[in-house]
């Protein structure tokens, strides 16, 4: 019976945080509904220096200079190199025979471990006809483009973004620039952008989460 009024005041905590988060949601997809919308590079110039605020951007964000490494070809927007070691490894096994009595013993086994890693970017970026610095853009993540090995215990794994991306950058358009590390979203027009901006999942997420919590609670006290 005491878990009757327990999951009561539960559920409606977990309505009271709902009810903020969805708040916080409301006040960002207002945002994200009133930002001026431009496709136009002499637009958003004008927007620029009119400090207009939030703006989705849609255009072509290229590399003005390219980085690249030796072992691998072509040029590149940004690289990430990681290294890793094969390495011995040991670790105690416990076992089972047919009779129920346990044995345990030292098991050698390998693996790719992590050994350090290294980047290189662009310094200038082209967007819509305008100049850049790197840092004024938050990038798509970067594909896997090869593995290498140096030898046959050490590997490098290659990471990189392309030159030339199309897609809408949201940003803030303020005294003649743009906000650091403006959200890229690579191939989406405008009004997906904002679809995906204005996604009401984290609510759904909440409630997965805080019913785990009150069914676990609830078992807890059991």
């Amino acid at each position: 019976m005491l878990s009757v009024p327990m999951v009561i005041i539960l559920i409606l905590v977990g309505l009271w945080i709902s009810g903020i988060i969805e708040s916080h949601i409301d006040d960002k997809n207002a945002e994200y509904y009133s930002a001026v919308q431009i496709t136009d590079p002499d637009m958003f110039e004008f927007n620029m220096q009119t400090n207009v605020g939030n703006a989705f951007v849609y255009g072509d964000l290229s590399a003005v200079d390219t980085v690249s490494y030796p072992d691998i070809p072509g040029e590149y927007m940004s690289l990430k190199k990681v290294t890793e070691k094969y390495t011995m490894h040991t670790r105690v096994v416990t076992t089972t025979d047919s009779k129920g009595r346990s044995h345990s013993h030292t098991e050698v086994y390998y693996s790719w471990d992590y050994a350090g890693e290294e980047e290189k970017h662009s310094e200038k970026l082209d967007f819509m006809g305008i100049e850049f610095d790197f840092s004024k853009f938050s990038m798509p993540s970067q594909d896997c483009i090869d593995t290498v090995y140096d030898s046959r215990t050490v590997r490098q794994n290659y990471y990189g973004n392309t030159t030339e991306y199309t897609g809408t950058v949201y940003t803030e358009l303020r005294n003649g620039t743009i906000s650091d590390s403006s959200k890229f979203y690579e191939s989406m027009s405008i009004d997906e952008a904002i679809k995906h901006c204005t996604s009401n999942v984290w609510i759904y997420v909440f409630w997965v989460f805080w019913i785990i919590f009150v069914v676990a609670a609830v078992i807890g006290f059991y």
